[in-house]
């Protein structure tokens, strides 16, 4: 592993069980130099969100408005939550 040393567990863990995407905020210790040779990306949650809502949207509003239901919230609020970290993946799902 050539990643920053205080993540290389992370690359590691995603080696051996073959996952193909590593879903951090902290993309500069997971460059594609790093994850090339195991055939692994890297990609922010709100990217990550927002293909996956795009290939399977009924699920994910499902899922996100099941996760507004266990927080006491409303769907709304819970996307105004997450609108600072998750803004495209936010405009998606409303």
């Amino acid at each position: 592993m050539t990643n920053d040393p205080k993540d290389r567990h992370v690359l590691a863990a995603a080696v051996q069980c073959a996952a193909p995407i590593i879903v951090t905020l902290n993309l500069r210790h997971f460059r594609p130099e790093h994850l090339n040779p195991w055939g692994i990306v890297a990609l922010d949650p709100d990217t990550f969100l927002s293909a996956l809502y795009r290939q399977e949207s009924e699920i994910v509003r499902a899922k996100v408005t099941e996760q507004a239901a266990d927080r006491r919230r409303s769907l709304p609020e819970l996307l105004q939550i997450l609108k600072p970290t998750l803004p495209n993946s936010v405009t998606l799902i409303q």
